[in-house]
């Protein structure tokens, strides 16, 4: 049932995903299978916070790192921080942010858990181009993609591969960035993830709209807006108001 919900989520059917995860937590608190409760609470979290549900995403990863806490599993532990730090950083709290990838990053060399590692350096990336240092940003998008490359993480890839286009982008290398979406793309696609497919089209929109090509602009963002939309996402907001801007719509 967990994995379902996972499979329902990257798909995009999040009702789904939600009673299943409800389901299975259900079960696993009967069974007393706590490391079990802590990974579906995680999933839970996350699925709050693709809605937008910021507190009730805190609590979710909370009440999951605690559980962690008490089993010692590191691993768990160091994720768990990293998406609090996304969380708080979508909040725009940057130095709790940079704090909680630190810790994640810190737990995560000391036990060697390579897909943590590569998620908090992913994210630090990510606050390191926030804050203008494009170089420094570089540098951590490429070791995090390294390490997704070595685990095999396509989902990791896709994603890394999607902020060094955005970075491309920020540096004005517009065929670069459009080279490294598309590749992005191209994995979501084959792992059906219809909300980094969406993030994508809306990047690419952007790139169009900065070329001056409207026409293939208002495609591509009608594109993330119909997904945007099957999805329930609170960034079909933002699709919908990109489209309407290059079709001049906002200037009645």
């Amino acid at each position: 049932m967990h994995n379902l919900a996972v499979i329902y989520q990257a798909q995009g059917d999040l009702n789904e995903a939600r009673s299943l995860y409800k389901q299975s937590l259900d079960i696993k608190r009967k069974l007393g299978d706590q490391s079990g409760i802590a990974g579906t609470l995680h999933q839970l979290g996350r699925l709050a916070q693709d809605q937008d549900d910021l507190d009730e995403a805190h609590s979710l990863y909370q009440q999951s790192l605690d559980i962690h806490r008490k089993l010692g599993d590191q691993h768990a532990i160091a994720t768990t921080l990293n998406n609090l730090g996304l969380l708080a950083q979508t909040q725009d709290d940057l130095n709790e942010a940079r704090s909680l990838y630190q810790q994640s990053l810190d737990i995560a060399w000391k036990f060697d858990s390579l897909r943590a590692i590569a998620g908090a350096l992913h994210n630090l990336g990510l606050l390191e181009q926030i804050q203008g240092d494009l170089d420094k940003a570089r540098s951590l998008y490429q070791q995090s993609l390294d390490l997704h490359r070595k685990l095999g993480d396509q989902r990791g890839i896709a994603s890394t591969l999607h902020l060094l286009g955005w970075l491309a982008e920020d540096q004005g290398d517009l065929d670069e960035a459009r080279s490294l979406y598309q590749q992005s793309i191209d994995i979501k696609c084959k792992l059906g993830d219809q909300r980094g497919i969406a993030n994508s089209f809306h990047q690419l929109g952007r790139l169009a709209e900065n070329e001056g090509d409207k026409i293939e602009a208002a495609r591509l963002f009608r594109e993330a807006l119909t997904i945007f939309e099957r999805l329930r996402s609170p960034d079909a907001e933002l699709a919908r108001e990109s489209l309407e801007r290059v079709e001049g719509r906002d200037e009645c």
